[in-house]
């Protein structure tokens, strides 16, 4: 008989914790299109296409608002890492993204004073008026 030591799930609910600000998801992207060229251009072609298609009732296989949202979070993540952060999404669902650190994401010499100090800048340098706690949740996957 096997017996397993580590994490074991079949459930399809995921959960996280992370130490940083709750930030609303149409703010969030907003201000990634304003920091990211490449993010505004994927709005602003979204938005013309359907400028130029209203009232049309041909289905044209172009991507929806969520197709682009998903890939310019994609965008938004890599941009995140290189400041130190992660995005939680809780799984697309409710009305806020989490940007911050997991707690399993310590360095080894750090401590969590630093841990919570280098996480506060991090999210001041985008969101200045964000305030920064510690979040966790339950989503389905």
């Amino acid at each position: 008989m096997k017996i397993r030591h580590g994490f074991v799930s079949n459930s399809s609910t995921s959960s996280f914790c992370i130490f940083g600000a709750e930030i609303d998801k149409d703010i969030f992207l907003d201000k990634m299109r304003k920091l990211n060229p490449k993010i505004d251009v994927m709005f602003a072609l979204f938005e013309e296409r359907e400028k130029f298609n209203e009232g049309d009732t041909i289905d044209y296989e172009a991507p929806s608002i969520d197709d682009v949202k998903e890939d310019a979070l994609e965008i938004a993540e890599e941009m995140l890492m290189k400041m130190g952060l992660e995005i939680e999404t809780a799984g697309y669902e409710g009305d806020y993204y989490y940007i911050g650190r997991d707690f399993t994401s310590i360095k080894r010499n750090e401590t969590r004073n630093q841990f919570e100090t280098s996480i506060k800048k991090a999210v001041k340098k985008l969101f200045p008026k964000q305030k920064c706690t510690l979040y966790e949740g339950t989503y389905q996957s």
